[in-house]
């Protein structure tokens, strides 16, 4: 299996990026990994999206174990760099039975507190699990314990677990409850692929308003493990293999039909399928 290496900013993902903007009306770009915060030229690939192609809202995924210089931000905040999502792992420090009362986050309030400072939003990505030893309730009140007590400011969004069907449903079962035991009102919700749903302060994210993930059919209706999958469809993704730039169309599988060159996807079933949607939401 091929390892994967650095995305780097070159005139072929200019191209890529400008094409699935002007193909299906891309407008934003969220750097993930790996840990994108360890890659080698972070502020200028940040830079060169924003100055070189029509992205112009650019967002950075971490799992919060890397610190950034003030400098450093500074100069993504200036290239373009407009929200920071902060993901929580899914085993906390905090469950309840643990004395100690304190969450792996107590770690990056410094870097909130400056990212607020020159305007960066911040949302705080919380995979909820479900088992004994498991508090969402616990986690959620620490975090707005964290985020009054250091005038913090940052959306706190709950992700189902998507490892398999069971934690998947039990997911939905206790951001329910959560959602029940605390009178949370709905004030928005948004239907689109890769669904949020604002209740309050809390962001709850599934893959359909239904339970259902979005599926391609070009791409998912002979899937051994589609009735399994709570993924499904969530978006075009770039990575860089032998130095190609490749599009990932799923997250469980590593074949060709899912994993191709880009020049081999803009000729696929699954282009003419997402250019026919495109083209029926436009209309």
């Amino acid at each position: 299996m091929t390892n994967i290496g650095d995305v780097v900013f070159n005139s072929e993902l200019k191209e890529i990026i400008n094409r699935l903007n002007n193909d299906f009306h891309i407008e934003r770009v969220a750097l993930t990994g790996g840990e994108p915060l360890l890659h080698p030229s972070l502020n200028e690939f940040v830079r060169d999206i924003y100055t070189e192609t029509n992205i112009k809202t650019i967002s950075i995924t971490t799992n919060g174990t890397v610190a950034l210089e003030k400098n450093k931000w500074d100069g993504l905040k200036d290239n373009g760099l407009f929200k920071v999502n902060i993901s929580i792992p899914e085993i906390l420090s905090n469950t309840k039975n643990n004395k100690k009362n304190k969450l792996i986050f107590n770690d990056q309030i410094d870097t909130i507190e400056y990212l607020n400072s020159i305007g960066i939003n911040v949302d705080i990505n919380v995979v909820v699990v479900y088992n004994d030893e498991y508090s969402l309730d616990n986690v959620v009140k620490q975090l707005y314990r964290l985020k009054n007590e250091n005038n913090l400011f940052f959306n706190i969004v709950l992700l189902p677990n998507i490892n398999c069907p069971g934690d998947y449903s039990n997911s939905i079962t206790a951001i329910r409850s959560f959602c029940n035991e605390l009178h949370l009102i709905k004030k928005k919700m948004s239907n689109v692929v890769g669904t949020s749903n604002s209740i309050g302060e809390i962001y709850i994210k599934t893959t359909k308003l239904t339970g259902n993930p979005f599926r391609l059919s070009s791409m998912c209706s002979k899937c051994e493990i589609k009735n399994l999958c709570q993924e499904g469809f969530y978006g075009i993704r770039l990575e860089s293999k032998n130095n190609r730039i490749y599009v990932r169309l799923c997250i469980h599988q590593d074949t060709e039909k899912v994993v191709m060159p880009f020049e081999d996807f803009v000729k696929s079933k699954h282009y003419k399928e997402l250019s026919k949607i495109w083209h029926d939401v436009e209309n």
